[in-house]
């Protein structure tokens, strides 16, 4: 271990986390002195100081760790202080109420499929029970008759029949297993120093003030392989290889070594001509993953088994968590996870937690996190510009927003930093009207009358728009006369006008004022529009009102709209136009052969001549 503990553990509550996770220590708990107070350290598994803290509340009767590495401790009075890996108090909950009076007397910290538990048992003997830390709800068991038990555990459900009973180790390092129906074989270990045990998914860790081992059964492939006089094929194979080396006897052949198994692995896979190298490969990349995460410097001590149950998201998750942002991208890239689920997720925490940095300029935050992070796929500045944001760091937010290539990014969190007048702008340099419209009508609630106007003026593009949502308002109301003054008044263009008008009255179906409308004068949008726009509003009879009234040029269009192939055809041969013959053509049937007869007649014609 890389700590270096004065008095060992004597006097103090350790709690280490499951798969191979950090390890709490906080020295005589119950001092109650408060011109000396305990002192809380957190240590990586290899002995690393990670954080150390004086504890500042009340005498704490138990540490526990939940399964996202977040410190339990639990106080005399019921009350749950929880606080992250480096030492950040993140919430607290209570046991309830009556714990207050009595007192916890014992504590423990469990894992279920609901979550991180807690039970405890007061000094009334009434035990309580909180199955998920996240979800409180408390349980309260009836009163324990009879002296409280000497030794109890929390249990989860399992689908066999074991059965753990946890406790502290005596003085004479002797720890108290019981197994249902299993007959029971016990092994001493004598151990000098105090020592903790924490339970593992394979095994027991054994942490004392100098080392850290784990106990745990040697499994079946390996007795195979290495127990006397086995002639299982594995034990057979790596005979071979030793031979096929002429390498001598290991001394310590009672401890496993990878490295020779893989080499007797890939010496016996030579000789298999249908044998899938897949496993074998994969094998060797997990193994390389692992001693890498087992260095001293990381200080995860994971076995296989431990690292396949908690699979190799987590395991990033995990050492994202602690910040050895390099080692998880190169494992990403090892093991060539995609780059949303890897790298491109590493590199946005990793922007994250740089924005938070206090020592560093925003200039230099945002150059650090553009170098780093350039043009990865799934990493969106915008999120991290919302982080900076949240830390009060609204400079350094704008800055990693200019970086944001989607302005339907950058738009909503400008609003939200009361930054419209950028917002606005950066709306109209997207050419997005919708994002242009929900910036304005943003400005229009939050701003009074004149400084809106004012802030339009200067983006005429948005005031455009405006005035032209004001108009569209106005004729769904049927307020004709006010649109047209507004049209008058702020010189909008005769072609957008005419066309608001021409949509408003098509969609309300207000045929008659839709007519008297293309008739007070000579249309600047032609009348096309009319018959598409009525065609669109499944009106084909006010339609044809307006086919006569077409250019010469449209007219093959407008009766092709109405579905009047016959107009059509009189068109397409007036004009002489093949490209315009050709389109009625395909849109005949078999059923129209005198309109095929007299385009295909035509079309000889032209090409006589």
């Amino acid at each position: 271990m890389c700590w270096s503990l004065r008095d060992g553990l004597r006097d103090s509550l350790v709690a280490a986390a499951p798969y191979g996770g950090p390890i709490a220590l906080l020295r005589e708990p119950l001092r109650r002195s408060p011109s000396s107070r305990p002192q809380l350290e957190i240590y990586s598994a290899s002995g690393v100081g990670i954080a150390s803290f004086p504890w500042k509340s009340g005498p704490v009767v138990h540490l526990g760790w939940t399964v996202s590495d977040e410190l339990l401790c639990i106080q005399e009075d019921g009350s749950v202080l929880i606080y992250d890996l480096f030492g950040s108090f993140k919430r607290h909950f209570s046991m309830g109420q009556e714990v207050v009076q009595s007192q916890v007397l014992e504590a423990k910290v469990f894992h279920s499929p609901y979550g991180t538990g807690v039970a405890i048992v007061t000094g009334s003997s009434r035990f309580t029970l909180a199955t998920n830390i996240d979800d409180l709800k408390l349980r309260r068991l009836p009163e324990v008759p009879g002296s409280l038990a000497s030794c109890w555990g929390s249990f989860g459900v399992c689908s066999g029949s074991l059965r753990s009973c946890q406790g502290s180790p005596g003085l004479n390092s002797r720890f108290l297993l019981s197994l249902a129906q299993v007959p029971l074989l016990f092994s001493r270990f004598p151990i000098e120093d105090p020592c903790v045990l924490i339970g593992e998914l394979d095994g027991v860790r054994i942490i004392s003030s100098t080392n850290q081992e784990l106990l745990q059964e040697v499994p079946l492939v390996c007795q195979d392989i290495f127990k006397i006089a086995s002639m299982a094929p594995g034990a057979l194979l790596l005979e071979a290889h030793r031979e096929y080396e002429v390498t001598c006897l290991l001394a310590c052949a009672w401890r496993v070594s990878k490295c020779l198994v893989l080499q007797a692995a890939s010496f016996g896979k030579c000789f298999l001509t249908d044998f899938s190298p897949d496993q074998f490969v994969s094998t060797c990349r997990e193994l390389r993953v692992l001693n890498a995460v087992r260095e001293s410097s990381v200080g995860l001590p994971l076995t296989h088994a431990q690292f396949k149950q908690m699979t190799l998201q987590v395991l990033i998750d995990r050492l994202v968590y602690r910040q050895f942002y390099p080692l998880a991208i190169e494992i990403c890239r090892y093991l060539k996870i995609p780059d949303y689920q890897g790298v491109s997720r590493v590199l946005k925490h990793w922007a994250s937690c740089k924005v938070q940095q206090k020592d560093l300029s925003d200039e230099a935050i945002a150059r650090a996190v553009c170098v780093k992070v350039g043009d990865s796929p799934g990493v969106s500045y915008s999120d991290i510009a919302a982080k900076a944001y949240e830390c009060g760091r609204t400079e350094l937010a704008i800055k990693l927003l200019d970086f944001e290539a989607r302005s339907g990014e950058q738009v909503p969190l400008l609003l939200k930093m009361k930054r419209s007048q950028l917002a606005l702008s950066k709306a109209v340099e997207s050419g997005d009207t919708d994002l242009v419209y929900t910036v304005v009508n943003y400005l229009k609630n939050e701003m009074n009358r004149g400084d809106f106007f004012m802030t339009l003026r200067n983006q005429p593009v948005a005031l455009s728009l405006y005035r032209q949502a004001t108009m569209e308002a106005l004729l769904a109301l049927g307020l004709h006369k006010q649109a047209e003054q507004l049209y008058r008044d702020f010189r909008v263009p005769d072609k957008r006008y005419w066309w608001l008008k021409l949509k408003s009255l098509a969609e309300k179906e207000e045929w008659e004022e839709l007519e008297k409308f293309s008739k007070s004068k000579k249309s600047p949008i032609g009348y096309l529009a009319f018959v598409e726009v009525c065609i669109k509003c499944n009106n084909k009879y006010e339609a044809k009102k307006y086919v006569s009234k077409v250019t010469p040029e449209q007219k093959v269009k407008a009766h092709l709209a109405v579905s009047d192939l016959e107009g059509a055809a009189d068109a397409a041969i007036e004009r002489r136009n093949e490209a315009e013959m050709g389109a009625v053509l395909s849109r005949c049937s078999a059923s129209d052969r005198l309109v095929i007869d007299r385009l295909n007649r035509a079309r000889a014609g032209a090409a006589k001549k």
